[in-house]
This record gives structure tokens, C-alpha cells and sequence, in this order.
């Protein structure tokens, strides 16, 4: 009998050991320098775009100035909505002022119907709210210390347009 129990335990053991291995290697592997992607309480899939970079799907022209350095721009899968939304963050080198006028111009120009209008007495943040056939933008611009503007665009679309 003890033998068995001896048995039984070096059994038990193993199959720790080899948990603890396979955890280990998914934490590694799911943590390891170049991954991209990662996941929220839901399960979307968050898809970081290399430094500088706009995420996959990012319309380039909600950009208010072309050349603006991207800080920071990812895309967030909604699987079970059938959406995605990529998202761009920079600071502007427009003045608040400037900025917010600038989006308003953009949008109109571009067809977007806009629901809620930014407006520069909402400091030090303000945002539109948009749409154009099934698509959606939020823009949100933040003045900043010095004057100028920190402005995040998001747009929703369905992952099938």
C-alpha cells in the first residue's frame, strides 16, 4: 500500500509540474517583446500598430494634419458586434481653438452628419460625435498646457464594409 501511495504522488506531481510548464510557456509566449495583440474583459482582440504608425483601417483622412505624429494607434475587433474600431492618437500642433474648428470643417467636408458638435467652450475637453452611412467617428480634443491640442479619433465601422 505505501508503495502504491508513493506512486500515486509522484503521479499528481508530474501533472503539476507539466500545468505549471504549459502556463509558464502561454504567459511567455502571450507577454514576449513584439507581441501586438491583446485582449480586453470581453474577449476583443486589441491590435497595437508599430510605434508611429496608424493601425490597419484608420482612415488617413480624419487626420487633421497629415503630417502629424502618431503617438500612439491601435485597433480594437469587436467579434461578437461584427465590428472594429481603429483608433489614432496625436498631439496637434494647431492651437485648441484651431483644432476644434478644424474637425468641424473636416467632418462637413467629408459628409459626416454631425450629432454632437465640439465647441470650444468646453474646456479643456470637448468631442464631436459622428456619422456617415454606418460608419461613426468620436473625436476628442484636449487643450494642453502649452496651447495646443492633444486630439484621439475613433471609428466604428462594421468589419464586413
Amino acid at each position: 500500500m505505501p508503495h502504491e501511495h508513493h506512486s500515486s504522488s509522484r503521479v499528481l506531481w508530474s501533472i503539476i509540474i507539466i500545468i505549471l510548464v504549459i502556463i509558464g510557456a502561454l504567459w511567455f509566449l502571450s507577454t514576449k517583446e513584439g507581441s501586438n495583440v491583446t485582449y480586453d474583459e470581453q474577449g476583443n482582440a486589441i491590435t497595437q500598430a508599430p510605434e508611429g504608425q496608424l493601425a490597419t483601417g484608420f482612415p488617413k483622412e480624419l487626420l487633421l494634419e497629415q503630417d502629424a505624429v502618431i503617438q500612439m494607434s491601435y485597433v480594437i475587433a469587436y467579434a461578437t458586434r461584427g465590428e472594429q474600431m481603429p483608433v489614432a492618437r496625436y498631439e496637434s500642433k494647431l492651437g485648441f481653438n484651431q483644432t476644434v474648428d478644424g474637425y468641424r470643417r473636416l467632418l462637413i467636408e467629408q459628409g459626416f452628419v454631425i450629432g454632437k458638435d465640439g465647441t470650444i467652450d468646453e474646456v479643456p475637453v470637448t468631442n464631436f460625435s459622428a456619422t456617415k452611412d454606418t460608419a461613426e467617428v468620436n473625436v476628442t480634443i484636449t487643450l494642453q498646457s502649452a496651447g495646443n491640442a492633444f486630439v484621439e479619433v475613433a471609428y466604428r465601422t462594421p468589419t464586413t464594409q
